[in-house]
């Protein structure tokens, strides 16, 4: 009776009796644990004990995959929970001990271009649901509790209603500050010491920039707004509302912008520019929110937080990579919020690749160096590092003089915290002397004036485009004065094309405790400038730490993502890394993805599939020197980079759909030069 009665309900709300069922329970237990509260309210029994009840082991959809969680009070409508690290368990270790710290709420989030499909399922599990103003396409639903958010977020799944729902997670987020001693005051902006690096901004403080009708909103826990260094240049209205204030957001905006010519303490690096105050949070409700909060006025945000810096990938949600791609579509009238990101303080044990908000494509990925030019000893090094600038490192060299508390100034502040607001700062100068800049005509700005530091250091290559390039230094140390003075003069960037492959299929098992693994290569016919490239990656393995995952370019650029490293994670799932080592490069060629276990026989895998997707702009195939005219000397470079394929390993003169270097290919690009001669240009 009781199985038909559901199949006759189920039938009415139009949802599978099956998905009906789990809401049921779901709402069931809510309600039961709601009536023994009120119960208890009474007061306890006679001899009654206090029972404290034990975590409840639930397994939550993430995004990209499941994890378990111990959940203190399911029943809640939020709940402090650990990660269940049980997956982490390889051959030769246990699991670690479970991760605390997380936080699991109550609230859905939906991806969905309506949810008239998905509203049965939402009435069925007492759920209110709207749609999320800072991201068109993703709505928000509440449930009674975790559980049944739990239980709500996989029925939508079930169903196929929507196209992601999964319950918001309050992750541990770190800031990124590390202890180190302070020694010095703003040698950052002014150093004058022989053999010492600064931002060089003096130059385009004397040139009349200094951030003027610039916003930068600084994304973190709250900050001083009331510092005598910093009122001034605090924009209310810009800002979301909260009192959060801690010391680490009031040295990040004084940093930016600190006022100058006060008679107060010290400058920031965009002294007239103003600060903004957004809240991280700890969801990816919060995370969108910051990323989409008023792009139309908060040009540029500087965030100086992510995952734990412990060599352990993290996934971005969907949600947040949809926030960063539409902020920097849409935000500064489409021009692009300028996002800057603290590159991580994991030093070797970590990389930047691993971290999903730093090493996103949308952001700019800021290391740090000492005041020698030097990497700093907890920078982490990375495929997408892009830029440094100065910062503290050990007790020899100096840290950062900067706001701190409510209404001082001190200099014990550095890490890689201390170098993404002085780039915001710089950003800050090049829009004031160049409002019509894209986000992605700043990257292009940055590559093409960043210093080359530490000359020595043997990690320096230059890719095919002929860009210095390192995993440590990204293209180099900033320089306030070379951007501002390129921004005034730049030709403004085409607008951005991609170029994507489909899925690729592998499903071919990875030798274990060998090299060179598994290799695999695709041939790309589209002739883009490149700017980055993402690797899309899925692999089976029951510890990702123990690979080595490569891509490198036609024109020989090799991009390391993954080195063999303590990650017993199980599982590459459509993992995303990103490359901005290909700089300038043609698409065109051979890509080649290599996959190797290094660490032993006690894990094992198979490499799955991949997919390659390159971004930047059009290339003209005949303009083969990219000085934006078709002459003989283009015929020239092209013969002399296709005797150099023939006679080595790069394909970069590809111009067929053999992925050889032939005679054919020399023919093809020589009757392009013609057609294009003739034309008067691509």
């Amino acid at each position: 009776m009781r199985t038909t009665m559901m199949s006759q309900l189920a039938a009415g709300l139009s949802v599978p009796a099956s998905v009906l069922s789990v809401l049921i329970l779901a709402c069931g237990a809510a309600a039961s644990t709601g009536s023994s509260d009120v119960r208890a309210a009474a007061g306890p029994t006679k001899n009654a004990k206090a029972v404290a009840l034990a975590p409840e082991r639930i397994v939550l959809w993430a995004g990209a995959g499941s994890e378990a969680f111990l959940i203190d009070t399911p029943d809640a409508p939020t709940s402090p929970a650990a990660r269940d690290n049980a997956d982490m368990a390889t051959a030769a270790d246990p699991a670690p001990a479970p991760t605390p710290g997380y936080t699991i709420t109550n609230t859905v989030l939906i991806k969905a271009a309506n949810l008239g499909a998905a509203q049965p399922v939402l009435d069925a599990a007492k759920a209110t649901a709207a749609p999320m103003a800072s991201l068109s396409g993703w709505h928000i639903a509440t449930a009674p509790s975790v559980r049944s958010a739990a239980a709500l977020a996989a029925a939508l799944r079930a169903g196929g209603a929507v196209e992601e729902a999964y319950v918001d997670i309050a992750r541990p987020m770190p800031l990124r500050t590390p202890n180190d001693p302070s020694l010095s005051l703003q040698w950052h902006l002014q150093s004058l010491a022989p053999g010492t690096i600064d931002v060089n901004v003096v130059p385009a403080w004397n040139a009349g920039f200094t951030g003027t009708g610039i916003t930068v909103a600084v994304v973190e826990d709250g900050y001083s707004t009331t510092h005598p260094d910093i009122l001034s240049n605090y924009d209310a209205a810009s800002s979301m509302a909260g009192s959060g204030l801690t010391g680490h957001g009031t040295s990040v905006a004084g940093l930016v912008a600190a006022t100058g010519n006060n008679g107060l303490f010290g400058a920031g690096v965009a002294y007239g520019a103003k600060v903004s105050k957004l809240y991280r949070g700890s969801t990816s409700v919060d995370h969108v929110t910051a990323f989409g909060f008023r792009n139309d006025v908060n040009f540029i945000k500087t965030n100086s937080w992510g995952p734990f810096d412990n060599g352990l990938i993290t996934y971005l949600t969907a949600a947040e990579r949809d926030a960063l791609a539409q902020a920097v579509a849409t935000g500064r009238g489409g021009k692009g919020t300028v996002f800057c990101w603290a590159a991580g303080n994991g030093g070797v044990f970590d990389r930047l690749d691993y971290d999903p908000f730093a090493s996103s494509r949308y952001v700019i990925a800021v290391g740090a160096v000492d005041n020698t030019g030097v990497r700093a000893y907890y920078n982490e090094t990375g495929a997408s590092m892009f830029i440094v600038a100065p910062s503290n490192a050990d007790g020899i060299h100096p840290s950062i003089y900067t706001t701190t508390g409510t209404d001082t100034f001190g200099n014990g502040f550095g890490g890689t915290s201390a170098t993404s607001p002085q780039v915001a700062g710089v950003i800050a100068l090049m829009l004031q002397a160049r409002p019509a800049l894209t986000w992605r005509d700043v990257k292009h700005i940055l590559v093409r004036t960043a210093r080359w530091t530490d000359a020595s250091s043997p990690g320096w290559r230059l890719n095919g485009a002929g860009r210095r390039i390192s995993y440590d230094y990204g293209f180099g140390a900033v320089d306030a004065a070379a951007a501002v003075s390129l921004a005034q003069a730049w030709p403004l960037v085409q607008p951005e094309q991609s170029f994507a492959t489909p899925l690729l299929n592998v499903a071919t098992p990875i030798p274990n405790a060998s090299t060179p693994g598994v290799t695999r290569t695709t041939l790309v016919g589209s002739f883009l400038n490149v700017e980055t490239a993402e690797l899309v990656l899925n692999v089976s393995h029951t510890a990702v730490g123990d690979l080595r995952v490569t891509l490198t370019s036609p024109s020989g650029t090799v991009s390391e993502f993954a080195t063999p490293h303590p990650d017993p994670t199980d599982n590459y799932t459509g993992f995303v890394f990103t490359t901005a080592r290909c700089w300038d490069e043609r698409s065109n060629g051979v890509w080649t993805v290599s996959i190797s276990d290094e660490q032993g026989p006690a894990d094992s895998g198979t490499f799955n599939s991949w997919q390659l997707k390159i971004y930047g702009t059009t290339a003209c195939p005949a303009d083969w020197d990219g000085n934006g005219t078709i002459e003989p000397a283009d015929i020239a470079a092209y013969v002399q980079q296709w005797v150099a394929d023939v006679s080595g390993t790069t394909t970069r003169t590809n111009f067929d759909a053999d992925p050889q270097i032939t005679p054919a290919d020399l023919a093809g690009f020589i009757q392009a030069w013609v057609a294009a001669l003739n034309s008067g240009g691509c």
